[in-house]
């Protein structure tokens, strides 16, 4: 069965984990642009003139590609859809409507186009289900008619954005600095929309990208935005454990027929729910944070899933093949999948399942894929159409059986060359969605979705929530991200100085017909909707609810379950019969094509099941050990001094061996971790007995470290003091892919860390934005003898943000006095400069170094991986054998280090060989 786990990876997110640069095409955006910078003349180009939809009385519409302003990506761009509210609401001059919102809306993924979802279901026009003409029919819910709204196209390379080959986002910093820029040029633009409210709303994966471009505007020194309320629909906003697995339970209790109301299977889900670690039961308020939440998709599972899968295939190509599987199996007795013979099961139904005691090995701790797939083979009205639409509708929407389901061919539309024309979009193929390559490559090993090495929103939610109101939404019938999620969420962090909602969202709320729509609750700035019968992306399934909840709750001022600060009276009531969570889903669409009846299931099922249930402890969630009850936690601990064999000398670094898949896959906790060692660096690693590669991170006191030289070599003492047998370690570094200590006869350490060559050699400074002056910032930030040249920055991986610059021969590196202010200006797109100099008055090395970050780090005492940079650079320079020769390199910080540089120039690798001293140890028992 285990080629059932494809339809896992297609709908966990889960990224592919071979570890190569993104080869693909260059994309540049239209030529035939105005040639001036960007102002108010651009919108009669960006002006959409005819829509090819064979509707009228549309509302005006402006779309095209704007830059991101991206140093040495030229065409990185995002394209963006702008719809009107009113006639003339967006060409508004500067400083008109400032009281009238606007709200971007963007998609998830992360890879998917949200310049497709006008035309699915928010938009004035939209694409009708079936083959009928007219293919379109205008949208009485359509959101413009509410708000001037823009759908943007984003991160960069994303349905019709455009990216260079080595242009794609690395992580969720870069892609909020991204979006950050592309408001600054539409703000040049459409004027207005600098200081209107902007509403900034996302869905599904969206609820990764929001917080992180939240974050990024309120970073900035000056906003190019007035960013007043974010909302996030069915968001990603925990860890993958939290929005896949977690909300299993939930689902199975809103729809039992998934289960077909058997109450032994239900037990084997909860007993499998309850093995995993998923059971946390949520207190309103929190008393302290949730424990990390089990993932399922480690990366040796991955591995097994994805190989032999090309990237970039589509989460629907890949289910189809799957599909194709069982179609053959039902006409076949038996085939041969990947050498393995498959059986078709005798019989209609598949046998009810029953606890068995410990983890399933086959489904590991994946509980919400094994129930779709339960359903999907063996429950009508599922089991009669397995086919590519049936399934995806049951992970979007539990109550979609709809066989053959027409969505609409948005990509024919978009790929017409009278479409493209019109919105003025790039020659390139619109796709609805691709498979992210984060850091320009096709995936690179990592727990997060599509390789994404940045951290969980969660573990910042709670300073955001001090700057900007948020708005959360789900629906109960998605089990993609179910609502169980947000709901954990919300309660694991903290707004208005109390950890999540003090009372269970329970008052129900109407569409404009009148009729039950679901339940709101809102505190402290912080709103949440459940919405009944709802699948991912709400409008899609319940446009009229999530069009009037639109309306009143998020821009207006609906106070229906509402609860004041310092009282317990909610707006609207407490209502008993929904604190559970729970709205009950009764029915099931069925039809071809398009929607053409229902699927009933008999009330003595539901007579049955209610009894059942009613005997159990907490119909909710099975009983759990709440946060706080359990055993501490047991943290060992390592301070080392790497670089170096002295004490107090070298690169300080926290190690932390961790033997907890759970604890390690919770970027939240390692960073709190980090943040009380409050080193450098502080290295984690996993080393489980049926893995050949060690997992490390990397984490400062503030953030997550794309690579850490002296965390890695710190990391590599530590493991070889402990008794390691052999002399070599092999990693996966995650984002910095396979990394390899060697363990030297005279217990040296040597790296095997990627290298980069250096780019801009000549004029680096025309690869920073318009208007900075290298030059002359480094003349302010250097002392008056020091004569530099800038030699370049890194052409790759975590390289391309350092810049290096060389001082003149045998200069006193080491009593250098340096002004960081003046480089400040060189934010964000540089983080750090590497300053060298060639020694001439020391004999034990060919060149000195030092090297200095922006705050909060300052400078880095000693530092691997830019000796992985300037280590090719001097090679050259001084005439050095690659491969054979020995670079003699110290860093002259006030700490002081030293190290070998071998550079492997045909693998463009380099060697990294120095020692590390143990300083102490220690180990905490953490209360979670």
């Amino acid at each position: 069965m285990k080629y059932l786990q494809i339809f896992s990876f297609c709908f966990a997110s889960c990224g592919l984990v071979v570890s190569q640069f993104y080869d693909g095409p260059s994309e540049a955006p239209l030529a035939n642009t105005p040639d001036t910078p960007y102002g108010v003349d651009w919108q009669t180009y960006f002006r959409v003139n005819e829509t090819h939809t064979e509707v009228s009385d549309l509302p005006q519409i402006y779309a095209g590609s704007v830059s991101v302003n991206r140093t040495g990506h030229v065409n990185n761009t995002l394209f963006f859809i702008g719809f009107e509210k009113e006639t003339g609401s967006l060409t508004a001059g500067d400083g008109e409507r400032g009281d009238q919102p606007w709200m971007i809306y963007i998609a998830g993924g992360p890879g998917s186009a949200a310049s497709g979802l006008p035309y699915g279901a928010t938009g004035p026009v939209i694409l009708r289900p079936g083959r009928s003409s007219p293919r379109f029919s205008s949208n009485q819910y359509a959101w413009n008619k509410l708000v001037d709204i823009f759908y943007v196209d984003q991160p960069v390379g994303v349905g019709y954005s455009t990216v260079s080959p080595t242009g794609y986002i690395k992580d969720e910093d870069q892609m909020g600095e991204d979006f950050v820029n592309f408001l600054r040029n539409l703000v040049l633009i459409f004027p207005s929309l600098k200081s209107r409210p902007l509403y900034l709303l996302g869905e599904s994966y969206g609820g990764v990208f929001v917080p992180y471009i939240s974050k990024a505007i309120f970073g900035q020194t000056s906003s190019p935005v007035n960013l007043s309320k974010i909302i996030i629909g069915e968001g990603a906003v925990g860890s993958i454990g939290t929005y896949t697995q977690y909300p299993s339970l939930g689902i199975m209790q809103t729809y039992p027929q998934l289960v077909d109301f058997d109450p032994g299977t239900y037990e084997y889900f909860v007993e499998q729910y309850n093995l995993c670690g998923y059971n946390m039961t949520l207190q309103y308020p929190a008393s302290s944070p949730y424990p990390p939440m089990r993932n399922p998709y480690t990366t040796t599972a991955q591995c097994k899933r994805s190989t032999g899968w090309e990237t970039g295939i589509s989460s629907y190509r890949l289910l189809n093949g799957f599909l194709a599987v069982h179609e053959h199996l039902s006409r076949r007795n038996t085939v041969m999948i990947g050498g393995t013979r498959l059986t078709r099961r005798q019989g209609s139904q598949l046998p009810h399942l029953v606890p068995i005691g410990r983890i399933n090995p086959e489904w590991e701790c994946e509980i919400m894929q094994q129930l779709i797939i339960h359903a999907t083979t063996t429950l009508s009205p599922w089991k009669e159409h397995l086919n590519i639409t049936t399934a995806l509708a049951i992970i979007n929407a539990v109550f979609d059986s709809i066989q053959d389901r027409d969505l609409g061919d948005v990509s024919s539309y978009f790929n017409d060359p009278s479409v493209r024309a019109a919105y003025h979009a790039p020659d390139k193929v619109w796709r609805d969605y691709i498979q992210y390559p984060f850091d320009s490559r096709n995936c690179a090993s990592t727990s997060r979705p599509a390789s994404d090495p940045s951290i969980e929103p969660i573990t910042f939610l709670s300073d955001l929530a001090n700057k900007v109101p948020i708005v959360f939404f789900a629906g109960a019938g998605d089990a993609n991200v179910g609502h169980r999620s947000t709901e954990l969420v919300i309660q694991n962090f903290t707004f208005g100085g109390i950890r999540g909602f003090t009372m269970r969202p329970s008052t129900p709320f109407s569409d404009s017909d009148g009729n039950f729509a679901g339940i709101v609750h809102s505190e402290r700035n912080v709103t949440y909707a459940l919405f009944k019968d709802a699948g991912h992306i709400v409008a899609f399934f319940k446009p009229n609810a999530m069009y009037t909840f639109l309306k009143e709750f998020v821009l207006g001022t609906n106070q229906t379950g509402y609860l004041a600060p310092g009282t317990s009276s909610v707006v609207g009531g407490v209502h008993t019969e929904y604190l559970k969570g729970i709205l009950t889903g009764y029915e099931a669409y069925t039809g071809s094509a398009i929607t053409q009846g229902t699927y009933t299931w008999p009330s003595s099922l539901w007579n049955a099941w209610g009894s059942y249930m009613a005997t159990r402890t907490a119909a909710d969630v099975p009983a759990a050990t709440l946060p706080g009850d359990a055993s501490p936690m047991k943290i060992e601990h390592f301070h080392i001094n790497a670089f170096t064999t002295e004490a107090f000398k070298g690169n300080p670094a926290a190690v932390v061996p961790l033997t907890s898949v759970d604890v390690f896959e919770s970027d939240e906790l390692l960073q709190k971790l980090a943040a009380e060692f409050n080193m450098p660096a502080t290295a984690f690693y996993l080393r489980l007995a049926d893995q050949p590669l060690i997992q490390i991170k990397w984490f400062s006191a503030s953030k997550r470290i794309p690579i850490c030289g002296h965390g890695t070599l710190a990391a590599s003492h530590v493991i070889f003091q402990s008794g390691w047998e052999g002399n070599s370690i092999e990693y996966d570094g995650g984002p910095a892919g396979r990394l390899v200590a060697q363990r030297d006869s005279d217990n040296s350490i040597t790296l095997d860390f990627p290298a980069c060559n250096l780019v801009g050699l000549k004029d680096a400074g025309k690869m920073l934005r318009e208007g900075v002056d290298l030059d002359a910032a480094l003349k302010q930030a250097l002392p008056a003898d020091a004569q530099f040249q800038v030699v370049g920055r890194g052409d790759r991986g975590g390289y391309v943000d350092m810049l290096v610059v060389e001082l003149q021969e045998g200069y006193p590196l080491s009593q250098m006095k340096y002004n960081p202010q003046p480089l400040q200006i060189l934010a964000p797109e540089i983080r750090g400069l590497t300053f060298t100099t060639r020694s001439t008055g020391d004999s034990n090395f060919h060149v000195h170094s030092r090297c200095m970050y922006s705050e909060p780090i300052g400078e880095d005492f000693v530092t691997g991986s830019a000796h992985c940079m300037i280590g090719p650079y001097w090679f050259a320079k001084l005439g050095l054998e690659p491969g054979v020769d020995v670079l003699k390199a110290a860093q002259v910080s006030s700490r002081g280090g030293s190290m070998d540089v071998i550079w492997k120039k045909e693998e463009m690798r380099c060697l990294i060989r120095s020692k590390a001293l143990t300083l102490g140890k220690g180990e905490w028992d953490v209360d979670m």
